[in-house]
């Protein structure tokens, strides 16, 4: 495949070459060239798509397929008589490819990991915004002036800028599913912008404000289906798993979607028949100001979604995965802070480590699954039964500590033995305590909190001791 798609890419840059070099119906023979060198390469890459994909590509190969049929038909009676008066056949059937190829690229989306949400939405109604406002711009507004004469099919010829619209948003679907950043997606994304370009330009001739179809326009249209074609030929490779799905692609295509109507405004276009329609600009600065309004939103949204994350990954940083208690590293800080809070005011603190006895031989009989659960459920009951009076965190494996401000001696192991008592599962745990002293810091006060609950284990197990 390889091969083929380099084969591909210098054949569609030949017949650019060749395209911008000749006139008139070697010109047409070029497009046409191109059209069908773009299906064949496109049906060989929708052939060899990722299993499980495969149907989304073909979908996608009838939209290339139908285009390409109204589009050499174009072609062909263009090279005859250099008009083309009926446009209703090319037109249906140019929207029913539209149709075809957002369903397929919207699947295809979906089987990726695409879910609509909110910054979707705000995207889809930017782009469709924009297109919707260079379209008027471009054609829409010269149309106006005269519209007993628009036919149906000039109708549809013309309005080709509502179905890359659909391409668009379809695109930014993909844009926000796990195959972001596959180089078959940004191909489509090219694809869309192409025709979009292309079909802007044609609007120019439909509509009577060019004499001739100005020579880019055909041009940007072999781009379109090459493009589809390369997209198809990668679709083959395995999306690798990013950290993120935000595609800068996505980005620039909202960026375009904001500055692209005033930028077409201001190019030079042809002369117009008439000067700009009255509700040109105040159109430009309503959609301006709306889309403007809708990626700052979208920003705002942006924005709140990685403080949420943050947040979760501080969150998880700090918390034992399995029993959904502070982890060692959380509770180094909190002990820190009970020894200087301590000595602040001067009160007591106290500290045990406890481990659940037999352990290991609980999960050798019943399975290290109910070990996992004895765990999560004596971690729930602790720390239950020591809200507002003590912290516990996990100290690795089966051992715990339990922090206990302003409690020493008898009021601590009076604590200790609730612990005991709320316990499940019939098991026990043997506990060390120890209580700060001038001297001490976390490393020496939690360890002689660890010699206390050796001496727990040695006096028999299922108890707490304070002698060490």
């Amino acid at each position: 495949m390889p091969a083929v798609f380099v084969a591909f890419v210098l054949a569609t840059a030949a017949a650019q070459g060749l395209f911008w070099i000749h006139q008139d119906g070697a010109r047409s023979a070029c497009f046409v060239a191109s059209r069908v060198l773009s299906v064949l390469a496109f049906a060989v890459g929708a052939l060899t798509s990722r299993r499980g994909f495969r149907s989304d590509w073909l979908t996608m190969f009838a939209a290339i397929a139908l285009w390409a049929v109204a589009d050499v038909s174009v072609a062909v009676r263009t090279t005859g008589d250099q008009v083309v008066r009926d446009w209703l056949g090319s037109g249906v059937m140019s929207m029913g490819a539209f149709v075809l190829m957002g369903i397929g690229a919207v699947r295809l989306a979906r089987r990726d990991g695409f879910a609509l949400g909110a910054s979707v939405a705000l995207d889809s109604v930017i782009i469709s915004l924009s297109v919707a406002m260079m379209w008027w711009i471009v054609v829409g507004q010269e149309m106006a002036v005269a519209p007993g004469a628009v036919r149906v099919g000039l109708l549809l010829a013309s309005v080709s800028p509502a179905g890359d619209a659909l391409l668009l948003v379809a695109a930014s679907a993909l844009m926000s599913s796990r195959a972001s950043h596959a180089l078959s997606s940004r191909a489509l994304v090219a694809m869309s912008v192409a025709a979009l370009a292309g079909d802007l330009g044609f609007g120019l001739y439909i509509s009577g404000q060019a004499e001739s179809l100005p020579p880019w326009v055909p041009a940007l249209w072999m781009l379109q289906f090459a493009f589809a074609a390369m997209a198809a030929m990668l679709s083959g490779r395995t999306v690798r798993e990013t950290s993120s799905r935000t595609s800068s692609v996505s980005i620039v295509l909202v960026l375009l979607a904001l500055v692209a109507p005033p930028l077409v405004l201001a190019l030079p276009w042809p002369a117009r028949a008439t000067a700009l329609h009255p509700a040109t600009f105040p159109a430009l600065v309503a959609v301006t100001g709306t889309s403007v309004v809708l990626a700052s939103w979208r920003v705002l949204m942006l924005l709140r979604r990685i403080e949420r994350q943050a947040e979760q990954l501080a969150a998880t940083a700090r918390t034992d995965e399995l029993t959904q208690l502070p982890n060692r590293r959380a509770g180094d800080r909190i002990l820190e802070a009970a020894i200087t809070s301590a000595r602040r005011s001067a009160e007591p603190l106290s500290l045990a480590l406890l481990d659940l006895d037999h352990f290991k031989r609980y999960n050798d009989t019943y399975g290290h699954q109910q070990g996992d659960r004895l765990l999560r459920a004596a971690a729930l009951a602790w720390s239950t039964e020591l809200e507002g009076a003590g912290e516990i965190y996990r100290f690795g494996g089966e051992e715990f500590v339990v922090v206990l401000p302003a409690l020493a001696g008898e009021q601590a192991e009076e604590l200790m033995g609730r612990l005991h008592e709320v316990t499940p599962r019939e098991q026990t745990f043997s506990a060390g305590l120890a209580t700060l002293r001038p001297d001490d810091d976390a490393v020496a006060l939690v360890g002689r909190a660890d010699a206390s609950l050796y001496a727990a284990k040695a006096a028999g197990r299922a108890r707490t001791m304070i002698t060490a």
